[in-house]
């Protein structure tokens, strides 16, 4: 006679077992597929549709799975704030080891009714739990990760060595500009790229950052004695660049664009400043001068950078042309409490048609 399976679900049949794990919370997925190897695979087999991945690093590391529909799991790690401590290669830090605590927390179909757990005495590693979470959500690498505070007392090779497969960063305010510098050194390429001025010395980025070619370079400006200047704006070669809380005079984004017509910013498809104050503003501010063409509102037209998962619909706005005729659309925008300047580059690829 056949034993009989010490857990009674993997006794059903395969479709069976398969429609049950599809009605399981996240949780219940993540708890089932470490029962046992024919486990993980049948998870895995499910096919959950998925986002991505992202870190956040701070005085922990949370790995967050995103999924369709706002929905998400997310793992935090290394919460004991007295342990893991050892000597690494730039003095004594946090060390990777095998984390004591899992907090475990997700949220349901509606999105609001968040649940957490903890799951105590792990004895897995922090590279196995991030491979074991790829592949049951069937999604090799990490899309983005993101230093926060305290971050730097983290090991940086334990953290290049576990997170290495990344592209997108996020450098906040880590408290440490040796380590800013470190991670941007460490990771290679980085094609979307987002720094705080605050995060250099004297909060002037090195210009051999700005130059180099990205997809996307994001910058805030949080330094109000040091400003993004013009010529920052011209070294970056990003096709999509944006800064936000900025306090330079609102005159820059004109002498921008009188620029751009001349031949700067060959790569740039879009540019988006968000002012730090409110002083009242639109269009024609930035274009007195400068010859365009307006277009009424119903005029609707889809844009897709390749610095965006989707496309934004442009109403309006006033067209101009650069000396070799490629097109840009500039627009003003008041949804939010500050007013935000945008320009769009009409390249045959930017171009959705509807």
């Amino acid at each position: 006679m056949a034993a009989t399976p010490t857990f009674p679900l993997l006794g059903l049949p395969a479709d069976e077992i398969r429609r049950t794990i599809r009605v399981m919370n996240f949780e219940q997925i993540l708890r089932f597929s470490f029962l046992s190897k024919r486990c993980k695979n049948l998870v895995a087999g499910i096919q959950i549709k998925r986002m991505y991945f992202s870190v956040f690093i701070s005085r922990s590391i949370a790995v967050i799975i995103h999924f369709f529909g706002s929905r998400y799991i997310r793992l935090e790690f290394y919460t004991e704030p007295d342990m893991y401590w050892g000597e690494g290669a730039y003095g004594r830090k946090k060390k990777l080891t095998a984390p004591q605590s899992v907090i475990v927390s997700h949220n349901g179909p509606i999105g609001f009714d968040i649940e957490s757990s903890t799951w105590e005495r792990n004895e897995l590693t922090m590279q196995y739990w991030l491979k074991h979470l790829q592949d049951i959500f069937n999604y090799r690498g990490i899309q983005s990760i993101k230093f926060s505070t305290d971050s730097s007392q983290f090991d940086r090779d334990d953290i290049k060595q576990v997170f290495d497969s990344t592209t997108e960063i996020d450098i906040g305010n880590t408290g440490c500009v040796e380590f800013n510098q470190m991670v941007l050194r460490n990771y290679f390429p980085i094609d979307d790229l987002t720094i705080w001025t605050d995060n250099f010395r004297d909060s002037k980025i090195p210009p051999s950052l700005l130059m180099q070619n990205r997809v996307k370079l994001e910058v805030i400006d949080r330094d109000l004695d040091v400003p993004i200047t013009l010529n920052d704006l011209l070294l970056i070669n990003s096709k999509v660049i944006i800064v936000g809380n900025l306090l330079s005079p609102q005159q820059l984004p004109k002498d921008f664009i009188t620029l751009w017509q001349k031949g700067s910013n060959p790569n740039l498809e879009y540019f988006c400043v968000e002012f730090s104050d409110d002083e009242e503003t639109d269009e024609q501010f930035f274009m007195n001068g400068i010859k365009y063409e307006e277009n009424p509102l119903d005029r609707v037209r889809n844009f897709k950078s390749v610095g965006f998962e989707n496309p934004i619909e442009i109403s309006g706005g006033l067209d101009i042309y650069r000396l070799d005729g490629v097109k840009a659309t500039i627009k003003i925008y008041f949804e939010d409490p500050l007013p935000f300047f945008r320009m769009f580059v009409w390249f045959d690829h930017c171009v959705v048609e509807p």
